[in-house]
């Protein structure tokens, strides 16, 4: 069963709608990320499960009991946003102590053990005596986590909690709350504008725009095959070739690009196309190579026209010789510039059709 279900949930601010009739639902254990660009509505939605804000029309659930009514210190639910709203007269060890005994009314001895415990497991003890004015940005939002923790909460809401944390210790944080929810079958939900951690981390994630979830899955589903352009750009910044369709079966399709024909695999919804139908044709980065041999199906020629390093990966812009298209090629491990074949060979950009997604233009 799910632990946190939301049905139907709509809401408008002063008329103008943010979301409608959005539905999303994470199991025990999970670790789920809510993508979008700014304004979509992301932090409102974590604000309506928290209980901080009412929604217009639907339900949220938790363990299958509607809270909808429930005052958000009864929800079981925590929430950490960008901004860690610790007291400021209180040290750490207060701050969280604070949450334990509003929370449990537990005694003061287990409550310093608890204290204690949480501290030693994350590597901040030696920070429990210092006030939050005498703490570094990123270690502040490690308390406001902490503190959010103390509560054994069924939910846990994380609204960019890391920004603040190097990449290195984001993620590291973000997989430390999917072992969390995994130990005691709770969930999370998080919010970030970094869609690696979300991919990295998430054991299903939705991308939300335009008032609803475009499309919902685990990171594999959503990434390899998006439903969309949108979801594609957004997710991988991909090559997007618009064409018409030659032909559909067996989930495959053959387009007719200005590339030349181009074969891949359609999306879910985009079965049955009729010849002639417009469909958009995503190609990922990563899944381009160049070489100066090429299959006999998805290759074309061209030259390098630029290249930006970028340490661990490249990104090379190949413009081909059919169509003047410039289509960026992602190389792990870059050590040239690549700029064309030995002795003056031809180069190809080549792409497998499986790793090839034709969507419906929106």
């Amino acid at each position: 069963m799910s632990v946190l279900r939301i049905e139907n949930l709509s809401k408008a601010f002063d008329g103008v709608g943010v979301f409608s009739a959005l539905g999303f639902a994470v199991g025990a254990g999970q670790l789920a990320f809510v993508l979008g660009p700014g304004g979509c509505g992301k932090s409102t939605l974590l604000r309506i499960v928290a209980g901080a804000l009412g929604a217009d029309e639907g339900e949220v659930f938790v363990d299958g009991v509607a809270v909808g009514a429930v005052p958000a210190h009864r929800r079981r639910v925590a929430m950490v946003g960008q901004h860690d709203g610790l007291w400021p007269h209180l040290d750490v060890r207060g701050n969280i102590a604070f949450a334990l005994e509003q929370e449990r009314r537990a005694s003061r001895d287990g409550v310093r053990r608890a204290v204690h415990a949480l501290l030693g497991g994350h590597g901040l003890d030696a920070l429990g005596e210092r006030k939050p004015s005498e703490l570094a940005g990123g270690e502040r939002q490690r308390v406001a986590f902490l503190r959010a923790l103390a509560r054994e909460p069924r939910v846990l809401l994380l609204d960019e909690p890391f920004a603040l944390l190097s990449a290195g210790e984001r993620r590291r944080h973000w997989q430390w709350v999917r072992r969390f929810c995994k130990k005691h079958s709770a969930v999370a939900v998080g919010v970030t504008q970094h869609v690696g951690d979300a991919l990295a981390c998430a054991d299903r994630v939705g991308v939300l725009a335009a008032g609803r979830f475009l499309q919902t899955g685990t990171p594999l589903e959503v990434y390899r095959r998006p439903c969309s352009r949108f979801v594609g750009e957004f997710l991988s910044a991909a090559n997007v070739l618009r064409g018409k369709v030659v032909h559909t079966g067996a989930g495959e399709f053959i387009a007719e690009t200005a590339l030349g024909e181009v074969r891949g695999a359609l999306a879910d919804g985009a079965a049955g196309l009729s010849a002639g139908v417009a469909l958009d044709v995503l190609v990922r980065p990563e899944s381009l190579h160049l070489d100066v041999f090429a299959p006999d199906e998805n290759a074309f020629a061209g030259e390098v026209t630029g290249v930006e390093y970028e340490g661990a990966s490249g990104s090379v812009f190949f413009k081909t010789a059919v169509g003047g298209v410039t289509l960026r090629v992602m190389e792990g491990n870059p050590r040239t510039n690549t700029g064309g074949g030995a002795g003056g060979a031809p180069l190809f950009a080549w792409v497998a059709p499986e790793d090839v997604t034709g969507v419906v233009p929106c």
